[in-house]
This record gives structure tokens, sequence and C-alpha cells, in this order.
């Protein structure tokens, strides 16, 4: 669809309320993925107006169609509208009767109102459960990378599509029978009672339910069912049977979808993937994006070259930046080019983020914390097709192999163009760590 067309659209569904030029040019870029922070800048308003115009569209056309309208999902939106016969006079109505029939359980999930960037995310993921019917996805990434607010968002995007809408948290790391009794009995509506006593009979009637109901499941905070301490993806004691439940969601027929967000990328997913299972790893925001975190606390001083190394250095991580964002704003006036010159070159660690990359450090394994540890000096693994045993800290090329999968798989190195690297950030972190080992001879 063109963004003609989608005016055509647009003018059909909201003909009382005249779109001026500002509210075109809103719409324009917006439907061209522009943030309103680039819109802002690319004109002469101010940022909060050009939020305001957008804030009015999306909730004008919310109302008309009966159904939430985003600057994420308007694209979307506006297609369905067009194959759903735009002529027809009940279709607004027959949206809001379908919509309404849908049964969601969403008393769990977090607020993401606030949610920044992601839309080629977005539409990556739509896609994969609305036309390719995937039966599992996967959100990875690192702790703060946005992983929970992608998946809520993309639910509430895409719930007209399902029966059924369940958010739930592994938080508390709950035993899979009790949530495969709170799923059964909430999909099947079955007394609890003549509930199946066995693990595997909740399994085939959940499966059952999945088959019969059109079903979109959230499971967050995956990786707190695995084991601390060794590599990924292997369940902590007692959790076990979760990856029977993933197997055979992914492999038997049926009409529904389970998303998963998690920090380390699950065994059974990995031997899943293909058509009907699909993983999604999540890097970090755009330069213009993460402008939009500042913002939301107010205006901050920087050049452009310095907000780009600020972005760069801090891996465009939202929870990072926002940390960022509150120290700027409370210790340096909202001045950046103060808060970099402060910084230097490698001090970028400090407080809340801390603690965050030790939580994560944590519940690495001893081989791979060696590894870490090794990259810091060697800097950068090479390409693996190019590695010899002599070079590698390992005993074996395919211990090496293991560990390097294990870390990939945990979103702490990345490829490059040469091999696999630290993001700037966690390289610092490892270094410290490293420095303070040697110092206290506990290396």
């Amino acid at each position: 669809m063109t963004i003609d067309e989608a005016l055509v659209i647009l003018d059909r569904l909201l003909p009382h309320k005249p779109l001026g030029q500002v509210y075109e040019l809103v719409f324009r870029e917006s439907w061209e993925g522009k943030t309103y922070s680039q819109i802002a800048d690319a004109t002469s308003y101010d940022y909060d107006y050009i939020k305001e115009i957008g804030a009015w569209l999306w909730q004008s056309l919310s109302e008309v169609l009966n159904e939430r309208v985003t600057k994420k999902n308007v694209r979307s939106m506006f297609r369905r509208y067009r194959d759903a016969d735009p002529g027809d006079e009940d279709y607004s109505h027959s949206k809001a009767l379908r919509h309404n029939d849908a049964w969601i359980d969403w008393t769990e999930a977090p607020d993401v109102s606030l949610f920044y960037g992601r839309v080629d995310e977005l539409v990556t993921l739509e896609k994969w459960i609305v036309q390719d019917r995937c039966r599992i996805i996967s959100i990875l990434g690192m702790g703060g990378i946005g992983k929970t607010s992608l998946a809520i968002t993309l639910a509430e995007e895409i719930q007209s599509y399902f029966e059924c809408v369940i958010y739930r948290s592994l938080r508390n790391a709950p035993p899979l029978d009790e949530m495969l009794q709170d799923l059964v009995l909430l999909l099947s509506r079955s007394p609890k009672e003549i509930l199946p006593e066995t693990m595997e009979g909740k399994i085939s009637l959940l499966l059952e339910c999945l088959q019969n109901k059109h079903c979109l499941i959230v499971l967050d905070g995956v990786e707190a069912i695995l084991c601390s301490g060794k590599f990924a993806g292997i369940y902590s004691q007692g959790h076990e049977a979760y990856g029977e439940l993933l197997k055979q969601i992914g492999e038997y027929q049926h009409q529904s979808c389970l998303i998963l967000t998690s920090r380390e990328q699950l065994r059974e997913i990995v031997m899943l993937e293909g058509q009907r299972v699909k993983s999604l790893y999540l890097k970090g925001l755009r330069v213009e994006e993460s402008k939009d975190i500042f913002k939301e606390k107010g205006e901050f001083r920087g050049s452009e070259s310095e907000w780009e190394l600020l972005v760069q250095r801090y891996g465009g991580n939202p929870l990072i930046l926002k940390i960022a964002a509150s120290s700027v704003q409370e210790l340096f006036a909202s001045n950046i080019s103060q808060f970099i010159a402060t910084l230097g070159q490698n001090r970028w660690l400090f407080g809340d983020i801390r603690t965050m990359l030790d939580r994560l450090f944590e519940r690495l394994s001893a081989a791979e914390k060696r590894l870490m540890y090794w990259l810091v000096v060697v800097r950068e693994i090479p390409s693996l097709s190019n590695l010899s045993s002599d070079m590698l800290p390992t005993k074996s090329l395919q211990e090496f192999l293991t560990i390097v999968d294990s870390l990939q798989r945990r979103s702490l190195i990345e490829k490059t163009a040469t091999g696999f690297a630290q993001q700037p950030l966690i390289n610092e972190y490892v270094k410290e760590k490293l420095i303070e080992m040697i110092y206290t001879g506990s290396w």
C-alpha cells in the first residue's frame, strides 16, 4: 500500500476532521517509520507539538476502528481495513465485535505505553505470526534491550487475530505443572477437579486447546527457569519438563502461537528452528530512536557525534539509556558533552548499570567467563574457519565452539565482519573484572 492510498483511507475514516498540513506531515512521516524526534528535527516544529499531533491522530483512528491504532501498527491496520472491503459501512462494527469477542488475560502484563522504535521488528514478527503462522516465536537479547516491551506491544497490536490472548511472567520460575494447570483451566474452561493428573495429560489437553482455538500466549522472562553457572539454555532442577512442552508445541500442528522472551536461547528452539519456529535477536536502538528516550525527560544538549558516541557505548540498550538519561539530567544539567568529557574513554560503568551487568555475568559458567576475559586481551575471535587449536584458550576446538555458541545465545558476543567480539560496554565491564582479579590475586 502506498502513502497516497493510505491518505485516501485516512480521509474516509476522518471525514469531519480536516487534515491540515501538520497532520498530514506527521501521518506521512510516521507511515515511513520516522520517529517524532526525526520529524521535529527535519521541520520547524517542536518535538512536543509533533508528539501531540500524533497522539490525536492515533486516538481518533482508534475510536473510529474500535481497535487500538498506534504509530507502530498503522500500516498493518490500514492494510487490513483495505482488505476487508473498506466500502462496507458495517466494517467498524464487525471489527468491534471481533475484538470484543476475543478473550484476553492481560492482568500480569507491565505497562509499555512508552515504546521506542522497533518498527522493522514489529513488521517482521507480525508477518511470522499472521502470514507464516509460526507456532513458536522466540524474542532474545540481553537484559534491558526491550524484549518484554516488544512482545507486549506486538501482542496488543495483533490481538484481534486471536480468540484468546494470555500473558504470563516466568519471573518467579513456576513449576510446569502449575503453569499448565493455569493455562488449561483458562483455555478449556474445565472444572479443576476433572483435569488430568499427569503432566503428560495436561500437555495433551493444552495442545488440544491450541488446536481448537486461535490462541496467542506470551511467556515472558524464560531465563528464570534456566540454570545459572552453566552453558546457555539448560533448565534448572525441576523445570526440565518445559523442554518437552516446547518440543510438542513446535512439532504438533495447531492454530496458535507461543511467544517466548529470554536472555538465553533454548536448545529446543535451536533444534526446532525452521518454517514454523523462528527466533529474533534484538539489537540496540538507533540514535534517533534513542533520542526519544531522553526527550521523555526533557531537552538535552549534545552534538550529533556525541549522541552517536553515547548510543554506541551503551549499545542502544533502552534500559541503560534510561539510566544514563537520568544521570545526565541530574548530575550534568542535561549536558551530554559534559557527561562524555567526564567519563572519558573507559569509565562508562556506574551505579545501576554495573549492578545490571553484575547479575548478567554471574549467570555465566566458569568456561564462559574465562573466554570473556580472553576476549579482553585478543579483542576479537577471528573467523571460526581459520581457527587452530594452538590459538585457543581451551583444550580443544570443540570445547571452544561450545563456549562461543553459548555466549552468542546469551547475546554477550556478536558477529562482526571478521569474527566475534564483545560490545564496548561489555568489554569495559569484563576488563574491570579482570583487573580486579589480578589486583586481588584471585586470577
